[in-house]
């Protein structure tokens, strides 16, 4: 009898700490070109599943994937810079007793200068206790199926031979390989539009007028299809 209720009370103990974090959808599955700069997001809630506070700390594990695909994580607290693939020890995700946090998101980036790195990549986004990392309080598996690029190989050839330079700049910065593209747009780095080009017969393009600050340069062909997306300094 009394080893049925020592049986009885773990069983019991273990249900109530067997699930504290749950999230929307229970996995995530995507696929994409991965071609250079193409990029995919999914999006996925987080549920507090008890009615105690929860602080927690997140990190991605990569089972399989190719090294070169970057990730960007937005969390409860902010939007990381690429790369970034564990939460800050001071940046906890902090939830109420029975919070849902609706605006979780992985970003998965094929660099501009990355060719070649279709494949399937297997990760895990494992949210932890912040005061017990051997605490996992959620694993959300997360399979992105990268395709082969379909971009033909004279675009994919372009795509390799343009550059931006000099970068950084103060004033006007140049394109090698001018020939090929049709138009230049400039953005700033939440993704709003501030200069647009068409083809310059001289290769140069002025941003003298811009800010300090990075900035997005995405080139596209005559046809409209974005050869390459690169990184702008202006100082």
């Amino acid at each position: 009898m009394r080893n049925l209720l020592i049986l009885f009370i773990s069983l019991f103990s273990f249900g109530l700490t067997a699930q504290v974090l749950e999230s929307t959808p229970g996995e995530l599955a995507g696929q994409f070109e991965a071609c250079p700069g193409n990029v995919i997001t999914l999006t996925f809630s987080v549920t507090n599943l008890t009615t105690d506070d929860v602080s927690a700390l997140w990190r991605i594990d990569r089972v399989d994937a190719p090294e070169q695909w970057e990730l960007q994580i937005c969390d409860a607290v902010t939007c990381y810079a690429l790369g970034l693939e564990e939460c800050p020890d001071d940046r906890p995700n902090d939830f109420l007793g029975g919070q849902t946090i609706d605006i979780y998101s992985i970003k998965v980036k094929v660099p501009e200068d990355a060719f070649g790195t279709e494949g399937i990549g297997d990760f895990d986004f494992v949210m932890y206790n912040a005061n017990d990392e051997s605490e996992v309080l959620l694993t959300l598996p997360m399979v992105v199926n990268g395709n082969a690029c379909t971009s033909s190989s004279e675009d994919l050839e372009d795509a390799r031979e343009l550059n931006i330079y000099p970068n950084p700049t103060s004033d006007v910065f140049r394109v090698s390989n001018n020939d090929a593209i049709s138009s230049l747009v400039v953005y700033n780095v939440i993704g709003s539009e501030v200069k647009r080009f068409g083809k310059s017969l001289s290769g140069a393009y002025d941003v003298n007028d811009l800010t300090e600050g990075m900035y997005l340069v995405r080139m596209f062909n005559e046809g409209g299809d974005l050869l390459k997306v690169s990184r702008l300094s202006k100082r």
